[in-house]
């Protein structure tokens, strides 16, 4: 059977330059922050974006919420679960979809991970609970358009900073960010395809399962991650390589692949140091903005590590891309 990421017989044997050694992991870091430190401009979309979503009211889908809650109530307790996330849904913010949720996607902003009670706390939390939902469809519709196109300026800018001849007007031209754009929808709407193909299976055995009176088949979902993290380690790079090489969501999640299989603890080790700071850094930062002041801070700090990351992880794809001899693109004016 044909191997779809690639002849690997032809792969192993191209050339892959290795006469000179790799940045390691923390240099490609250090590569990172540097290009953070010459460019700092590039945190500007950043930085816009976490001071609308913490001046702006919180719009709140509580209206929507407590309809479907009437709506479910008295069905049975098989329904109590269900009706405690629906109580969750309540309490989200539609203007922090603008940060796209989803994974490898989403937009590093630090005010969507604060807590109801942090935010208070900042004296920069207001709030609409009653709002028609015809109101919330426009606001999720747009907060998830502005989203996308903030990420792709935002990444455009990134890629710009770390190639070999920056040429930054050209990273907002109209015509290259609208196809990033929807490179980025395509490359979102590929990756849910593929996880719903996976859970699939999954949950017609719950469903067959639930009406036969079987146990729960929580083991099965648990194995059900195991694909997903495999995905995600080798998709890792893959959005990064969308905006350096500026090929489509499928040919960036191919090159992603075979860099990630090529150097494979290398990634891991990357995507795990990513994972530690980037966690480690959203739990100091979210107790520093508990605080009118003190919030403004700790955004700029988030803006400042949080692109420093982004641009490190460019380098990491960029510099392994390079020895792959994967399909070069040829820079166009307006690409």
């Amino acid at each position: 059977m044909r191997n779809p990421w690639g002849d690997d017989r032809a792969w192993e044997h191209r050339d892959t330059r290795e006469d000179v050694p790799l940045p390691g992991v923390m240099d490609t870091l250090g590569n990172g922050f540097a290009t953070m430190a010459t460019r700092p401009f590039i945190v500007a979309p950043l930085v816009l974006l976490d001071l609308y979503l913490l001046i702006m009211p919180r719009l709140l889908f509580a209206p929507v919420s407590t309809r479907l809650q009437v709506w479910l109530d008295g069905r049975g307790d098989g329904w109590d679960d269900l009706s405690g996330e629906l109580e969750r849904l309540g309490r989200a913010n539609a203007f922090d979809l603008a940060v796209i949720r989803f994974p490898l996607v989403r937009l590093p902003a630090l005010v969507p991970t604060l807590s109801g009670k942090e935010r208070s706390a900042s004296g920069w939390d207001y709030v609409f609970t009653d709002m028609p939902i015809w109101t919330l469809i426009l606001a999720t519709a747009a907060s998830l358009i502005v989203g996308l196109i903030a990420s792709a300026v935002y990444r455009s800018l990134l890629a710009e900073a770390i190639a070999t001849t920056p040429a930054m007007l050209s990273a907002l031209h109209p015509a290259r960010l609208f196809r990033l754009v929807t490179g980025m929808f395509g490359w979102i709407s590929i990756s849910i395809g593929l996880i719903l193909l996976l859970a699939m299976p999954v949950l017609v055995l719950t469903v067959v399962g639930a009406l036969l009176g079987f146990g729960s088949l929580a083991a099965a979902w648990i194995l059900m991650l195991v694909p997903i993290a495999w995905g995600f380690v080798h998709f890792y790079l893959s959005v990064h390589a969308l905006f350096i090489d500026r090929r489509g969501p499928l040919q960036a999640m191919k090159s992603s692949y075979r860099v990630v299989r090529k150097y494979f603890w290398q990634s891991v080790q990357f995507i795990l140091l990513s994972f530690v700071i980037s966690t480690g850094l959203t739990y100091a930062l979210a107790a520093m903005a508990a605080d009118s002041f003190g919030v403004f801070l700790a955004l700029a700090l988030n803006s400042f590590v949080a692109t420093g990351m982004l641009a490190a992880a460019m380098h990491f794809y960029r510099d392994r891309a390079g020895r792959l001899d994967l399909p070069a693109v040829v820079p166009t004016p307006g690409r």
